[in-house]
């Protein structure tokens, strides 16, 4: 009898044992998702913050432009100087441009001046997103300008350059049809964490898809997401320097739908600017930051650069493989000469 109840204890004592160190795993992983998720918070909050001190700083570049291009402020601003040494040309000669006495014969050589040209969506959504991706509110200095230039330079194909010269009818149906990856035709949910959108829009006489309008989504832990954005459609049109707008997840999506909310002015007044309307047969194109950085698609993006610089390695190793030989071949050839000599 005594041995049954002491091993009746015994098993009773292991018992709560094991509960207990189950229940103390338990409480260890239960703190360690909660500091997960704490530090996930905390990077979006950053994010956040990030962007509204990227629009700050831009937007008060862009007024700086408009009036005082010639100050010693505009020379030494970096965003401005930054924005320069991107798109090629000073504050200076969108002035002179202005108050020119002829006008040059040609308008498509009429300079644009460079508060208008900062805003447009093109260049806004390539900058913001390099910012981004680098943690920095200013677009300048080294590390920004490799890696715009490695993202987006037209010195190579990429995915997004190519998204935003336009689209036709089958690239169109082969990212709905989802074959092109990390590219989509909606907001997806729990893919990335940052897009660049494209809309484009059709037209008739040229059977392919024109680009429209360009901007960056941000997509939050708690639902919510952030759009930037900025507008300017050349010649005197009034331009839209940067909005932020914070709206929630489910409600962009509709917002983004080709032919409900962006046919809808009072969704696009808000996000893009009052009067930045849109209409006719439109498509939504979300560019994930997993495509930009280096995923395939439409025959652009990282990875056929990768691909191409493994090339390059390979034939450099061929053509030292190919000297040796060669050189190999001359010795032999010598000592048989000189063989044949004596």
């Amino acid at each position: 009898m005594g041995k049954n109840i002491l091993s009746e204890s015994e098993g009773i004592q292991a018992k709560r044992f094991k509960e207990s160190k189950e229940f103390e795993k338990e409480g260890k992983e239960d703190k360690e998702e909660k500091g997960v998720k704490k530090k996930i918070n905390y990077y979006y909050i950053l994010m956040e913050d990030s962007v509204l001190n990227i629009k700050d700083t831009y937007n008060k570049a862009i007024e700086v432009c408009q009036y005082s291009p010639y100050s010693y402020s505009s020379a030494t601003n970096p965003t401005v100087c930054g924005i320069e040494q991107i798109i090629g040309r000073t504050v200076a000669d969108g002035v002179r441009e202005k108050y020119i006495s002829i006008q040059p014969q040609d308008e498509d050589e009429q300079i644009n001046p460079m508060h208008k040209s900062m805003c447009g969506c093109r260049l806004t959504a390539r900058v913001i997103f390099v910012m981004l991706l680098l943690g920095i509110n200013e677009p300048s200095g080294t590390p920004f300008m490799e890696k715009y230039k490695s993202l987006f330079s037209t010195e190579h194909p990429n995915i997004t350059n190519i998204i935003m010269d336009g689209l036709n009818v089958k690239q169109i149906s082969e990212i709905h049809g989802g074959s092109v990856q990390n590219i989509y035709s909606y907001l997806p949910p729990q893919t990335s964490n940052l897009f660049i959108v494209q809309i484009l829009k059709y037209i008739d006489f040229l059977q392919n898809y024109y680009p429209v309008h360009s901007f960056i989504v941000m997509i939050y832990p708690d639902n919510m997401c952030g759009v930037v954005s900025s507008w300017y459609s050349g010649d005197d049109s009034v331009a839209t320097p940067i909005i932020y707008n914070k709206i929630p997840f489910e409600e962009l999506q509709y917002v983004l739908k080709p032919n409900k909310g962006l046919l809808n002015n009072d969704y696009t007044d808000m996000l893009f600017g009052k009067g930045n309307n849109l209409e006719g047969n439109l498509e939504t194109i979300f560019i994930s930051k997993e495509a930009i950085i280096g995923e395939e698609g439409l025959g652009g993006g990282g990875g056929r650069r990768k691909r191409t610089k493994k090339k390059r390695k390979r034939t450099k190793k061929k053509r030292k493989r190919t000297k040796r030989r060669k050189r190999g071949k001359r010795s032999k050839k010598k000592l048989s000469r000189k063989k044949g000599k004596k």
